[in-house]
């Protein structure tokens, strides 16, 4: 029988006390920094019973905290952390760092694990903590892992299998090569690459180790110099029948897990140094490396993050693909969300149904947000069989969905909102769903120069919101993998981002509005930044193929520039079953 909340934080503060602890730090995350977790790492969940993909709790003996940002607070964490156990916070308005700093005693000892916390973390969190002597204590195991005990599950089998160049664009060899020349540049002679994402990116290799993202849990270390690549893994995870992951391979040499950490002592005395990215990598390897570990950035992030123009195209090709699906699932929608038969679950398993229909589908990207009326207000609601909501007429819907694509022709992953109507809209809604589509066209028709950050384009939308009293607590675009992480590590479009966005950056293009307890919007596609034009300036391409909702559509405030912007941008289109297209 599953333990209560009061059970499982009575197990845990016992552990906290028994290891000379005042209190314990539980982030979301796993060792590999991953945002979407295997079973065996959702230990904050576990222990609050929050579901969202961000977050924070701290235990102290008398209190405890679980917070999270604007996606999740207040609506979704209140409804699901025990209040009478834990106090929800809003992540953006209070770090764990600031409510240890207001509820722990002076001097107290707080435990951490340096697995789960990077470098840069561990050293921020250890300045301002100092100020009132309390003290980041290291734990050897994990205690939330402990508490948990024989319920936590196994750790989950997978596969590894190629990516192909013909997919990819580029050799394995050659990203190696270019990996090698730039940290030899930045003075390493090793470099360890702990992100997943960067190593299915470097070794072009796929897997399905967690779910809705195909890359495999593990660990590479590359010698700069001579361009040999040691790849820490589950080795029963490569099928020594497949010999052409083999030939794929015969470059790497492939070693158990367990054999990384007596591979990073060996580097620690080589007197070799060593890059990590005290960013993204744990502060475990930094520790076990010591004085030759050097902080540099994950290099093959930078590089993946901008698509290559083979790359763009796989991409357009996986959006054709998916936009079969969508435009098959509105008209679906249309026909018979009106009735008032069907469910938010409903929705979801017939969206999977029409994907599912592409032989070169592989899964959902993430799992699918369907949320009618209120629901929709919640910014990464998730259905359960508790929660799923009865689609009621005139009932607004927000559908964010994608998927993952692999066949032999082309490769790519999606991620696309749109927001429907089960019948006729209100004035307000319309009123709505016309602002967010005005900050979205505002962000699909932008030019920017070159040296124009991510905060700059985010603006551009909020602009079309603020004056009405609408914004949305998200940022408005982030970047996009190809058949990778759906949220991939790059310069996006936020109020916080203040790198600028270059040419090849795949984005999504997301403003939204969330009216609390009635109705949720928001208005999704994925761009590309284009090449300059002949004046310097930067540009957006929208590559998703789906309809936006005619009848939401207040066409009265749209001004002339809109429409005509919205008329010459061939992915914008509105049109339904039965509906004329186009705008003016």
């Amino acid at each position: 029988m599953e333990k209560t909340s009061a059970e499982k934080l009575s197990a845990l503060r016992a552990l906290i006390s028994q290891a000379g602890l005042d209190g314990l730090i539980i982030p979301h995350t796993d060792e590999y920094r991953n945002e979407y977790l295997p079973p065996e790492s959702k230990r904050l969940e576990w222990l609050t019973g929050f579901t969202g993909s961000a977050g924070y709790a701290v235990v102290l003996t008398d209190k405890a905290v679980a917070a999270s940002d604007g996606r999740y607070y207040p609506i979704q964490i209140k409804a699901q952390v025990d209040e009478t156990q834990f106090k929800a916070a809003d992540s953006t308005k209070i770090s764990d760092v600031e409510w240890l700093l207001a509820h722990a005693p002076q001097g107290a000892k707080i435990g951490f694990d340096p697995k789960l916390t990077s470098p840069a973390q561990y050293e921020k969190m250890k300045a301002r903590l100092a100020d009132k002597g309390i003290e980041l204590v290291p734990t050897p195991e994990n205690l939330v892992d402990k508490a948990w005990g024989a319920d936590r599950p196994a750790t989950a089998g997978g596969s590894v299998e190629v990516f192909s160049a013909a997919l990819d664009g580029q050799e394995s060899s050659k990203k190696i090569a270019a990996l090698s020349k730039t940290y030899s540049e930045k003075g390493a002679d090793y470099a360890v690459i702990t992100l997943p994402d960067s190593i299915a990116w470097l070794l072009n290799i796929r897997g399905n180790d967690v779910e809705c993202n195909p890359y495999v849990l593990s660990t590479a270390m590359l010698d700069v110099k001579t361009g040999a690549v040691e790849w820490f893994l589950d080795t029963a995870k490569i099928d020594p029948a497949d010999q052409a992951l083999a030939d794929h391979l015969k470059h790497v040499s492939c070693r158990p897990s367990g054999e990384l950490s007596v591979r990073l002592d060996e580097l620690a005395k080589s007197g070799k140094t060593v890059a990590l990215d005290y960013k993204t990598a744990s502060l475990w390897y930094k520790n076990k490396l010591g004085e030759v570990s050097l902080d540099v950035a994950d290099i093959a992030s930078n590089i993946k993050a901008h698509k290559t123009p083979h790359q763009v195209a796989m991409i357009k090709r996986t959006q054709v693909e998916d936009g079969v699906a969508m435009v098959k699932f509105l008209r679906w929608v249309e026909e018979n969300a009106p009735s008032g038969q069907l469910t938010e679950m409903d929705l979801a398993a017939q969206l999977e149904v029409f994907r599912g229909q592409s032989p070169t589908y592989r899964g959902p990207s993430f799992g699918a947000i369907v949320g009618a009326a209120g629901n929709g207000a919640i910014v990464h609601y998730h259905a359960t069989p508790e929660s799923n909501r009865k689609i009621n007429p005139g009932d607004m819907v927000l559908v964010d969905s994608g998927g993952q694509y692999c066949g032999a022709d082309f490769a790519g992953t999606t991620d696309i909102t749109r927001t429907i109507v089960a019948g006729t809209p209100t004035v307000q809604m319309k009123h709505d769903y016309t602002r967010v589509l005005q900050a979205h066209i505002a962000v699909a028709a932008s030019l920017f120069a070159a040296d124009e950050t991510g905060q700059d384009v985010d603006k551009r939308a909020r602009d079309k919101l603020k004056p009405h009293g609408l914004d949305y607590a998200h940022g408005t675009g982030h970047g996009v993998g190809q058949y990778l992480s759906v949220h991939e590590e790059s310069p996006r479009i936020s109020t916080k981002e203040d790198r600028p966005l270059t040419p090849g950056l795949h984005l999504s293009n997301e403003p939204g509005y969330y009216a609390e307890g009635s109705h949720g919007i928001r208005s999704e596609n994925l761009v590309i930044v284009n090449e300059p034009d002949a004046d310097g300036n930067l540009s957006f391409e929208t590559v998703t193929y789906a309809p936006f909702e005619p009848s939401l559509v207040d066409f009265d405030l749209l001004d002339q520039a809109e429409k005509k912007l919205a008329g010459g941008l061939p992915q914008i289109r509105f049109s339904g079953a039965g509906k004329s297209s186009g705008i003016g």
